[in-house]
């Protein structure tokens, strides 16, 4: 288990001017992929479902979710209000949990009081965990980018890092180059999965 008192003790350290060695970082590092999800036109549901359906929807996602991430070998970091944070060993096991969760949502069972249209990104590379429920990372940004503000709905997109990994294991998924995005004055490519698995 990553100790985060232990994570936030090295945080403290470059509060106060050090440059902690980069062994030190390395307990807390890890190479993932990560899934997040965000529900398309959350702010219209909540209007239109009032606080109380709107959360037995939020509770009738995550009980379908959960059990697709175990099965794809995900690990749930966090729900951040209609959010899903999660982390794989592959960005293929994400890619297959991801393709899981559009479907199920299509007829999901117990029916949902609406329908649910998620936009998902996955990204890939070196993650930093604060305890079990945090994650930081460039890749993390990306995916959350592309997840909450560059997907449409029912689009699960990915950035290049994860998007070469993937295709390396699932040569039948199709994965089209989209415009680049821009982000902290930096352009980076990214795909649009299309199909194939």
């Amino acid at each position: 288990m990553r100790d985060a008192r232990k994570f936030e003790a090295l945080l403290d350290r470059v509060l106060c001017g050090e440059s902690p060695a980069a062994a030190e970082w390395e307990p807390f590092r890890d190479e993932m992929a990560v899934l997040i999800t965000d529900l398309s036109g959350f702010t219209r549901l909540m209007r239109e479902l009032g606080t109380g359906r709107m959360s037995a929807l939020l509770l009738g996602m995550r009980r379908i979710s959960l059990p697709l991430l175990a099965a794809h070998g995900g690990v749930l970091v966090k729900y951040q209000a209609d959010d899903l944070f999660a982390a794989f060993r592959s960005p293929a096991d994400a890619l297959r949990c991801a393709v899981g969760l559009l479907r199920a949502f299509e007829r999901p069972e117990p029916p949902l009081p609406a329908e649910v249209r998620l936009c998902m990104g996955i990204g890939f590379g070196s993650i930093l965990w604060w305890g079990e429920n945090d994650l930081y990372g460039e890749d993390v940004n990306l995916a959350s980018k592309l997840g909450e503000d560059t997907a449409g709905p029912g689009e699960i997109l990915l950035t290049a890092p994860a998007a070469v990994a993937a295709r390396a294991s699932l040569p039948a998924a199709r994965l089209t180059a989209r415009p680049p995005i821009e982000v902290g004055g930096r352009r980076y490519e990214y795909f649009r999965y299309d199909g194939g698995l």
